[in-house]
C-alpha cells in the first residue's frame, strides 16, 4: 500500500468554503461571496465527492467561486501554508512508516490498495474518509495527537477493506477484531507500550473473549501466551484454549470469518 500526501485546490476550496474559518480575512471573502454569488455558492456544496473521485481530472459545473479564490491572495497565502502543512504531515508519517509497514505485513496480512490524502487547511479538523481509497486530512499535527489520527486513518483503512456482514452481532464481531488489531496492536508498536485498554468500552468484553485467539493469529508462540498475557494484564486460563497454529495463516478478514463461524464455540 501506497499512500500519497497531495493538495488539490478544488478540495482545499471546498473544505475552507464549506468546512474551516482558516482567518479573518478569509473569512471576509467567504462572507462576500455569499452574499454575491449565493445560488452558485450552495451548488458547488454538491462537488466535494466528483473531486475526490475524480482528482485532477475534475471539472466544476460552475468554476466561478474557485477561480475567485484562486485569484485571492490571503487564499495563496493560505496555499503556501498548507504545502508547508503537507511537508509536516509527510514528516510525521515517514517517521512511523516502518511500524506501519510491519503492521500491515504481519497483522493485516492482506493487499491494501494505495490510498490518495488531500491535505486540507489544518483549521479544518477533520478526516474525512468517506470516498474509497481517498481520505481527506485537516489535522492538528503535532506528535500525541497525530498519532490519534494516525489510528483513525488505519481503522478506515480496514474497515474498507474489509467484508462488512449484515447479521449485527457479527459486524460487532468485525469491529472488535479491526479495534484489536488498529487500536490494541498497533497502537502499542505506536507508543511503545500495551494499548489493550483503548478503543471502545461497547467492544472491551467482547475482545477480552477474542484475546486467546488473537495472539495465536499475530502468531505469538504457545510458549509465550503467558508472557504476552503478562504485558497486556490479561489472564485466561490456556487449557481452555487450545493453540491453533492455523490461525496464524490466515489473514485479517479470514480470521474475522473464522472468528464469525466459529463465534458460538468460543464466545460464551
Amino acid at each position: 500500500m501506497k499512500i500519497d500526501f497531495t493538495i488539490n485546490e478544488y478540495a482545499l476550496v471546498w473544505y475552507i468554503l464549506f468546512q474551516s474559518d482558516v482567518n479573518d480575512n478569509i473569512c471576509n471573502f467567504k462572507e462576500k461571496l455569499w452574499k454575491i454569488y449565493k445560488e452558485q455558492y450552495k451548488n458547488t456544496y454538491k462537488d466535494r465527492v466528483d473531486i475526490l473521485i475524480e482528482n485532477k481530472d475534475f471539472i466544476p459545473d460552475n468554476d466561478i467561486l474557485y477561480n475567485l479564490f484562486f485569484e485571492n491572495k490571503d487564499y495563496q497565502k493560505e496555499l503556501k501554508n498548507v504545502e508547508k502543512y503537507r511537508i509536516e504531515l509527510l514528516k510525521e508519517w515517514d517517521k512511523n512508516s516502518k511500524i506501519t509497514t510491519a503492521f500491515y505485513k504481519n497483522i493485516v496480512r492482506k493487499k491494501i490498495n494505495d490510498y490518495t490524502i488531500y491535505v486540507v487547511c489544518k483549521e479544518s479538523n477533520i478526516i474525512d474518509c468517506s470516498v474509497k481509497n481517498t481520505i481527506v486530512i485537516g489535522i492538528d499535527s503535532k506528535e500525541n495527537k497525530f498519532i490519534d489520527y494516525l489510528l483513525k486513518i488505519n481503522m478506515a483503512i480496514i474497515l474498507t477493506n474489509t467484508k462488512k456482514y449484515d447479521n449485527k452481532e457479527d459486524e460487532t464481531l468485525r469491529l472488535a477484531i479491526i479495534e484489536l488489531a488498529v487500536m490494541n496492536e498497533y497502537a502499542s508498536n505506536l507508543r511503545n507500550k500495551s494499548c489493550f485498554i483503548s478503543g471502545s468500552t461497547k467492544l472491551y468484553d467482547l475482545k477480552i473473549k477474542l484475546y486467546p485467539y488473537w495472539l495465536m493469529y499475530i502468531g505469538i508462540s504457545q510458549d509465550k501466551l503467558i508472557d504476552r498475557m503478562k504485558t497486556d494484564n490479561i489472564v485466561f486460563d490456556l487449557g481452555e484454549y487450545p493453540y491453533n497454529k492455523d490461525l496464524r495463516k490466515m489473514n485479517i478478514e479470514e480470521f474475522i470469518n473464522f472468528c464469525v463461524k466459529n463465534k458460538k464455540n468460543f464466545i460464551k
